[in-house]
């Protein structure tokens, strides 16, 4: 086996929802309805301070096969029911995969005399 099958056999494993991926829905911007793909997840357990208030972030992988068209700015992807903008999209070296910053929850900082 070639060293390209080996990443492609690699990718159906960690991507197969019956091992390490979820399911997930994304919906491009101006699309309806989403599309159902397998990702892998890493949401940061920190709020991240923005200049607006505090968001939560994490990293959503997606492979590149399974998207009609290249991943957008303000995207979603809903995956355990919680709907996640795309920030940032990051194309693997490969080229296999995506790799979507996402945030969610963008909140304001009340200041003591707002509480």
């Amino acid at each position: 086996m070639t060293f390209k099958g080996m990443l492609d056999s690699d990718m159906d494993i960690f991507f197969n929802t019956d091992e390490f991926a979820e399911t997930a829905e994304y919906r491009y911007q101006d699309a309806e309805p989403p599309t159902s793909i397998s990702v892998l997840t890493d949401f940061q357990a920190d709020l991240e301070t923005t200049s607006i208030g505090q968001r939560a972030t994490g990293f959503i992988f997606c492979r590149k096969d399974q998207l009609a068209e290249e991943p957008k700015f303000k995207d979603t992807v809903t995956v355990f029911s919680k709907k996640w903008i795309v920030d940032k999209v990051v194309q693997s070296g490969d080229g296999r995969a995506y790799q979507l910053l996402v945030y969610r929850d963008a909140r304001a900082i009340l200041s003591k005399a707002n509480r």
